[in-house]
């Protein structure tokens, strides 16, 4: 199963659903608008902009908590 498609499925915050939708739009846009220019840009734009969406992005936080336990 793809990682997108399990992280859609599996429990979990909406807010990591939404980022994860939000990449998934921003390539298939970002693919279509450059379509008319060249094929092979949109392919490159598109896949980075879900790549940034997965892993550039910092992890969104668990909890409002933070654990504390040195002080």
């Amino acid at each position: 199963m793809p990682r997108w498609l399990r992280a859609l499925l599996s429990p979990g915050t909406s807010l990591e659903k939404l980022r994860l939708c939000v990449g998934g739009v921003l390539g298939v846009i970002t693919f279509w608008v450059l379509l008319d220019y060249s094929l092979l840009v949109a392919t490159i734009v598109g896949v980075l902009a879900v790549l940034w969406s997965f892993f550039i992005l910092p992890p969104l936080p668990r909890s409002r908590r933070t654990d504390r336990t040195s002080l």
